[in-house]
């Protein structure tokens, strides 16, 4: 498990440099994947195994609590897979809304900063 706060910045291609603290470890990671999630204002970053694992607990969940299969859809919908590249960096989707930049700069409205 992987604890605290980092400040970061997208590079103009999407990509999000991983703290140099976490990239050995998520490098046992390399060529199985790994899921990133937004979450208010941060990234939740888990490897393939254990995101089949979370989302098999979400599934698990009554199915007959309209509320509870809403929030597991909006939650699973949200997972994007990514990659660890050579020099440390995930590329991520075209809008994450933890962010609310496009890969382009762009703010939600299409503006740029």
């Amino acid at each position: 498990m992987f604890i605290g706060r980092y400040r970061h910045t997208i590079d103009p291609k999407g990509r999000l440099s991983v703290p140099a603290r976490y990239r050995d470890e998520l490098a046992k990671y390399e060529g199985r994947g790994l899921v990133v999630v937004p979450n208010e204002a941060s990234l939740e970053v888990h490897p393939y195994e254990a995101w089949e694992r979370l989302v098999s607990a979400i599934n698990e969940q009554s199915r007959f609590d309209s509320e509870v299969r809403r929030l597991g859809r909006l939650y699973i919908s949200r997972a994007t897979e990514v990659d660890l590249d050579g020099a440390g960096r995930v590329l991520l989707a075209a809008r994450q809304p933890a962010t609310g930049r496009s890969r382009e700069g762009r703010d939600d409205r299409g503006r740029r900063p």
